[in-house]
């Protein structure tokens, strides 16, 4: 706190991001099944299955492309997640829940 009690506002400069290629590559899955949703012809739970059974429209999806491009650009660090680790969330998913992948992922981003 500064003097008088006030907060002190970090210069933006001050402010570093992270994030997880596991959850930047789960983001991209999202987004390009989310863009192709967009596309004629589609509907909600069947997108999946378009985007198989007619791949030549996989090429046309640039904008979820542009998304994860903007965030490898941008200040955040995109971190590896170490096969180590990847091992020690299975054995802790089957200790405790395997309904969640948030071990690996961690918070899905956070800021120092």
């Amino acid at each position: 706190m500064a003097e008088g009690g006030r907060r002190q506002t970090p210069d933006i400069g001050d402010i570093e991001a992270f994030t997880f290629t596991s959850l930047l590559s789960e983001v991209a899955h999202r987004l390009i099944l989310t863009e192709a949703a967009t596309l004629p012809g589609s509907s909600g739970s069947k997108v999946l299955n378009r985007l198989k059974h007619k791949p030549s429209v996989i090429p046309g999806l640039t904008v979820f492309q542009k998304a994860v491009d903007a965030v490898l650009q941008s200040r955040m660090r995109v971190i590896p997640v170490p096969g180590g680790l990847v091992s020690m969330a299975a054995t802790l998913s089957r200790q405790h829940s395997p309904l969640t992948d948030s071990v690996v992922n961690g918070p899905s981003s956070f800021l120092i």
